[in-house]
């Protein structure tokens, strides 16, 4: 079963509350409706967002930090703190492995 914030494949590291992720250089964003699109040019890579996943997305975009992120997603979802946890940690893994985001300086 696919988690539901991620259309198409693209367990992050273990990662302190106050680390920041960031988007790549090369990435744009293409919101559309409640999914959205990420585009890695310089690679021709491409991944689907929805739902928590899109949300995801904006938190990073606006610079805030995992603990902020988590803290936001249980609220705004509802869901367990394990379940948020579990989904974000492999959510920022295949992104960073995919090459759209990196770790904040």
């Amino acid at each position: 079963m696919q988690p539901r914030y991620i259309d198409r494949e693209i367990s992050a590291p273990h990662a302190t509350a106050d680390r920041r992720f960031q988007p790549a250089p090369g990435v744009d964003a293409a919101p559309a409706g409640s999914s959205g699109l990420l585009l890695r040019t310089t690679h021709d890579r491409c991944v689907s967002l929805r739902g928590m996943g899109v949300r995801v997305w904006t938190l990073l975009e606006r610079g805030a930090s995992l603990r902020t992120i988590r803290r936001l997603l249980r609220r705004e979802f509802g869901l367990p703190s394990a379940l948020v946890e579990t989904e974000l940690s492999e959510l920022l893994g295949r992104l960073e492995r995919g090459g759209f985001i990196e770790r904040a300086a």
